[in-house]
């Protein structure tokens, strides 16, 4: 048995005793109400430590400390935008790097399709089988007859995204034409053949 559970039985045992003995020696079914209270007082005291706890309360010092609430927000604002700086940037690098090379995109595929990606490692970032060798191309099974390939310098773009913040994930690209730029390149689950998906309707 506890000391703690040991002690509050003593002190159940203790009140017991003295109800007990107050009713016998008034000779009464009885109790004063003035002597009981005053014996409750006196066991809260002595066995309790009520004075004591209290007296411990009173010596703690409380210190009541403004709050900078405009500082507080710009401390929020900076956080955050230093947080997000990094992928709009990012984002901002393939958006010039595409209306740079738009004029230069292929109709002829040069790059891996999606669904035929097998060489691919385990990154816990993505929680799955990746590649950041290359980047991969989904194509609609009926998309565009003037179809329109990213560059290879937009895939670097990407690249160099991910090599100076390593935090980031995935990279796309996608054209109305039905061509969806991946990077970096992962083979696609639940897909059964490479003309079932299309991608402007994800």
């Amino acid at each position: 048995m506890s000391g703690g559970i040991f002690h509050i039985l003593t002190i159940t045992k203790i009140a017991i005793t003295i109800l007990a003995t107050l009713t016998v020696s008034s000779g009464a079914t009885l109790i004063d109400g003035g002597i009981l209270g005053q014996v409750l007082r006196e066991m809260a005291n002595d066995a309790l430590g009520v004075e004591e706890m209290q007296a411990e309360y009173d010596k703690v010092s409380y210190r009541e400390d403004s709050i900078d609430g405009p500082g507080n927000i710009r401390e929020l604002a900076n956080s955050l935008r230093t947080k997000f700086q990094g992928p709009i940037s990012a984002l901002t690098k393939i958006k010039d790097a595409i209306e740079d090379d738009y004029s230069s995109f292929s109709s002829v595929r040069s790059m891996t399709q999606c669904c035929q990606v097998v060489e691919a490692t385990y990154d816990k970032r993505f929680s799955q089988e990746v590649n950041f060798d290359k980047a991969c191309v989904t194509v609609a099974g009926q998309s565009s007859v003037n179809k329109k390939f990213p560059t290879a310098r937009v895939v670097e773009v990407m690249k160099e995204n991910i090599r100076i913040n390593p935090n980031l994930k995935w990279q796309y690209f996608g054209g109305e034409d039905g061509i969806l730029l991946n990077y970096p390149a992962v083979k696609p689950t639940g897909v059964p053949d490479c003309d079932s998906y299309d991608p402007r309707f994800r």
